[in-house]
């Protein structure tokens, strides 16, 4: 019992002499929490910023990947397209000389069909052909492959087309090959 006694007694001691010790948590000065809670502060307002920063990164990140996907999209449409116009070309061929030769109906009609059917497709895509005949020569969207002389047409104006021309929302995507009435020439006595 005496040992138990002791033992309590010893303990007591123990636990006064640590209460009277204060923790080093505790040992630091109002002033030097202060400066501490300060320097966090100024932290967390340059993580904020940084935040801000690389989420506007980000955004503009995806709006500058979206327009070049757009962007590769249309130079894609716009290569395809380009070859449908020699097709086109072709099949315009074939039905003039169905029609020319007299060939049986049917085979006119049905190159007719695909025809539409080609216009269509354009017509889906925002594909115009460019106008041409009776218009004004226009180097933005006619190419002149010849300069004739013409009496009863105004000089500058598109007489012929030899092969279509076609936009696609402003954009020429194939000029018009145009033969063009020739400007009079002055002639000096």
């Amino acid at each position: 019992m005496a040992r138990r006694e002791s033992e309590k007694k010893h303990k007591s001691e123990t636990v006064n002499e640590q209460a009277g010790q204060e923790p080093r948590a505790e040992q630091k000065t109002v002033s030097g929490q202060a400066s501490e809670i300060d320097a966090l502060k100024k932290e967390l307002e340059e993580q904020k910023k940084m935040y801000l920063y690389l989420r506007a990164d980000f955004e503009n990140f995806k709006r500058n990947v979206n327009k070049e996907r757009l962007e590769l999209t249309g130079q894609g449409e716009d290569s395809v397209l380009k070859e449908m116009f020699a097709v086109l070309q072709s099949l315009e061929r074939a039905i003039k000389y169905a029609k020319d030769n007299a060939l049986n109906p049917a085979v006119v009609d049905g190159l007719e069909l695909v025809r539409r059917e080609i216009f269509r497709l354009f017509e889906k895509f925002k594909v115009s052909r460019i106008p041409t005949e009776g218009q004004k020569f226009d180097p933005r969207f006619h190419e002149a492959i010849a300069v004739v002389d013409a009496q009863d047409v105004s000089p500058g104006t598109v007489l012929k087309e030899e092969r279509p021309g076609f936009v696609r929302e402003g954009k020429v995507l194939q000029l018009a090959r145009v033969v063009v009435v020739k400007e009079p020439s002055e002639t000096t006595n």
